[in-house]
């Protein structure tokens, strides 16, 4: 017999937005994994990433500018993980030593600019190789 629960709208709005992040995120996993090769672009990369952000931030609702940064943060490291399997405690390790900064921290002229840079160097390892 199955236990039925009274659970507060606040609740089953919570629990509903955690189930929609969750498939935003599969979404992501396969989408990097569908898409990701050697003929994508950084573009490409940038724009993938950048749509799983906006439809996870998007899920979010009207939120604080502050309240805005910290998800946008946490949206940032589950990004990394699934793009380049980096683990969160090494994305802190290396943003601490000062070699990455995450862009939920950046302007976003900072954040034109690193991607920019990080697009050069892209370039120039690709013509290296």
């Amino acid at each position: 017999m199955a236990v039925v629960e009274n659970i507060s709208s606040t609740e089953q709005s919570r629990i509903e937005g955690a189930k929609a992040c969750m498939e935003a995120l599969r979404q992501s996993v396969e989408s990097h994994a569908t898409s990701s090769s050697a003929s994508e672009t950084v573009s490409d990369s940038f724009r993938r990433m950048d749509a799983t952000a906006a439809r996870i931030m998007a899920l979010a609702g009207p939120i604080s500018p502050r309240a805005a940064g910290v998800l946008g943060l946490l949206v940032e490291l589950a990004i990394d993980s699934i793009e380049h399997g980096y683990s969160v405690t090494g994305q802190l390790e290396h943003a601490q030593s000062g070699a990455h900064q995450f862009e939920s921290t950046m302007t976003v002229q900072q954040i034109e600019a690193s991607r920019a840079r990080y697009a050069s160097d892209a370039a120039e390892m690709m013509e290296a190789a």
